[in-house]
């Protein structure tokens, strides 16, 4: 009898403002220059989230995972990991999903810290005339990712 498995895509990139880098940094130094730092720190996150859910099963009880480390183009070190949990972990309600899984900004005067971490990291926000952008490839042309894009229903 094959048993169904619930799996969860999840993935993790390097920060290089982190507080242990930072901190870490000598005078005169930037994120940039330390690349061996960088990639400590992400480990020693990756490995305690990978122990959290993995061993301390705080989002159910886990069958395997599997993972990879990539190296992005501002060579941060990027994890895609697929986790597989036993049946009884499984999502059953939207309600479930929406416990663990959210496509809203957090609430700006409950949540302030989560709120700008969201925006700062996880929203792409419009060519403002930084001709600095990594977006920006021609300054008459703006955003290359066709930012902002309309909105389709």
């Amino acid at each position: 009898m094959v048993v169904p498995i619930f799996r969860l895509f999840l993935t993790a990139t390097a920060d290089p403002n982190w507080p242990e880098v930072k901190n870490a940094l000598l005078p005169g130094q930037k994120s940039s220059d330390r690349p061996d730092l960088i990639v400590c720190v992400f480990h020693a996150k990756m490995a305690a989230m990978i122990k959290d859910i993995c061993k301390n099963g705080i989002m159910g009880q886990t069958v395997a995972h599997v993972y990879i480390i990539e190296f992005q183009k501002r060579s941060l070190p990027h994890m895609h990991m697929i986790i597989f949990f036993y049946p009884d972990s499984k999502l059953k309600t939207p309600e479930e999903a929406d416990s663990l899984v959210s496509a809203e900004f957090p609430d700006k005067d409950t949540e302030l810290e989560l709120f700008e971490l969201v925006k700062k990291y996880m929203v792409h926000t419009p060519y403002t005339g930084n001709p600095n952008s990594p977006c920006i490839k021609d300054l008459n042309a703006g955003c290359s990712k066709s930012f902002p894009k309309p909105f389709h229903s």
